[in-house]
């Protein structure tokens, strides 16, 4: 494929962040070759449009969502670009579609999440948070109080010790959730390696409530 861009290269310029599931940048967005990534991608459009070229041709718009593992190229001038993780609860709203396409997202859209990045000791939960809004998803549920004794027991070292699995552990101090809480426990859980990960994001989680 040809690279789409013949001018003098433009640099990137910016701001990137990454938690549980979810990365943003938000900046200048430069030259790239093409590519593609096991994220889906929401780039927004701050002071243009946005334009991206796939193999299925080029879409323009005030911003534009590219499905994971779709090959691409991006230009625009100052975006906010969300990635989200093909597994995550937000990937789901974005499920029926493998091609790129013009969604309505506003640079107003986005205005919590610039906002949220901006505050110092800001949270996993409150990107994530600014996030859904800016997808039109539903706010998250409080944590499960069912949580607390997993957070507990992984601040006194107690899972994963003697050979016990982290999901073993934390299920049998939760059992009887419900679904919706059991969702919830298996999503935090199967995302993280260590009990410190996972006890970072708990207690992040915790804060932000």
């Amino acid at each position: 494929m040809k690279s789409w861009v013949t001018a003098e290269t433009v640099r990137w310029a910016g701001h990137a962040w990454v938690g549980p599931g979810i990365g943003v940048f938000y900046g200048r967005a430069g030259h790239q070759e093409w590519h593609l990534h096991q994220a889906h991608q929401i780039s927004v459009g701050l002071d243009s449009t946005v334009s991206v070229q796939t193999p299925m041709g080029i879409q323009t718009g005030g911003a534009i969502f590219i499905p994971a593992g779709l090959k691409h190229q991006l230009s625009a001038g100052h975006v906010l670009s969300i990635y989200v993780d093909a597994l995550s609860e937000e990937a789901r709203a974005l499920r029926g579609a493998e091609e790129a396409r013009v969604i309505w997202i506003t640079p107003a859209d986005v205005a919590p999440i610039v906002d949220a990045l901006h505050e110092p000791g800001h949270t996993d939960l409150q990107v994530r948070t600014g996030v859904r809004q800016a997808l039109r998803l539903p706010d998250l549920p409080p944590p499960d109080p069912r949580l607390i004794k997993v957070i507990e027991a992984l601040s006194r070292g107690q899972i994963g010790r003697g050979g016990a699995s982290i999901p073993h552990a934390v299920f049998s101090l939760v059992r009887g959730a419900d679904g919706a809480a059991a969702s919830q426990l298996r999503e935090m859980v199967t995302s993280h390696a260590s009990p410190a990960a996972f006890g970072k994001r708990c207690t992040a989680d915790r804060r932000g409530s």
